[in-house]
């Protein structure tokens, strides 16, 4: 796995989280930046976090919001963020 680091200016995220390069969670027309590694807390100013840049990862365990699954991982393998089921390979 290849991690990048994640510079929250507001707001906070949590473990599992698919977010794009400001935090929020991924939207249909956004781009992924990563899967926070590690939960992080903005809301009384800017703080940094970790997020998997590449890997495999149990879609069943990623939070993702309103995007259908289908949509999230086509989104995530642009970025070689792969998406499966536990012990499956979709």
């Amino acid at each position: 796995m290849i991690t990048s680091e994640l510079v929250l200016a507001t707001g906070t995220v949590v473990r599992g989280d698919i977010v794009d390069k400001t935090g929020a969670i991924i939207t249909s027309g956004g781009e992924v930046y990563g899967v926070v590694c590690r939960d992080a807390d903005a809301t009384k100013g800017e703080t940094k976090t970790t997020v998997y840049a590449e890997g495999e990862f149990n879609i069943e365990k990623v939070k993702f919001g309103s995007v259908t699954k289908t949509k999230v991982i086509e989104l995530c393998a642009v970025k070689n963020i792969y998406l499966r089921t536990e012990g499956g390979k979709k």
